[in-house]
């Protein structure tokens, strides 16, 4: 399992009161001291980074839980207005619509081809 954010900060002052400890480091090599605080540390990042990212995978879940999924209805009247069936478009559309059927058709007759 992952460890809190208390015990990882817990690991941290256990590192400092080693470093802190002369007894301590009487018994070790500096060398040996520092790997050891080094691989906490690598340790305690990595926790973090694992709850960090359980936490997003968590959000992420619970926002596509939240988020409607459209109808089938929903679905086949956008693809209606989309493909410009009649019975999906707004009076304006189709006012705009016969606009423009009327200019293409005129530029065609004036049009020198």
């Amino acid at each position: 399992g992952c460890a809190s954010i208390d015990q990882i900060g817990e690991q941290i002052a256990s590192c400092h009161k080693q470093m802190n400890s002369t007894q301590d480091t009487k018994q070790m090599t500096q060398f040996q001291f520092e790997y050891s605080c080094a691989l906490n540390n690598l340790a305690s990042s990595m926790r973090r980074s694992e709850l960090t990212r359980s936490e997003i995978l968590r959000q992420r879940q619970n926002s596509d839980e939240q988020q409607p999924r459209p109808t089938p209805q929903a679905l086949s009247g956008l693809e209606g207005l989309l493909s410009g069936r009649s019975s999906t478009l707004t009076v304006a559309l189709g006012q705009s619509r016969k606009q423009l059927k009327s200019f293409v058709e005129v530029m065609h007759k004036t049009s020198p081809i």
